[in-house]
């Protein structure tokens, strides 16, 4: 099983989320948003386990195998 975390919960990211759902090998474990109210409603509407008010706290959990950048284009490398 594969454990997705997914740094930003916006609309991008709601595809990404409706996508792994039907994977039978995938997951998403663990949800990072500057705001951790917006990280909890999407991880309650996708059943995630895990969820972080900020993105480093997400790059350090051991639990995660990939993580999936969905915030605006202009911060993925920064992020990365």
């Amino acid at each position: 099983m594969i454990k997705w975390g997914v740094i930003g919960p916006g609309r991008i990211a709601h595809n990404f989320a409706r996508g792994i759902s039907v994977t039978k090998d995938a997951v998403i474990h663990a949800v990072a948003s500057r705001n951790k109210q917006r990280a909890q409603q999407f991880a309650d509407e996708y059943r995630i386990a895990t969820v972080y008010g900020d993105y480093q706290a997400l790059t350090q959990d051991h639990d995660i195998d990939i993580i999936y950048i969905a915030t605006p284009h202009a911060f993925h490398y920064e992020q990365a």
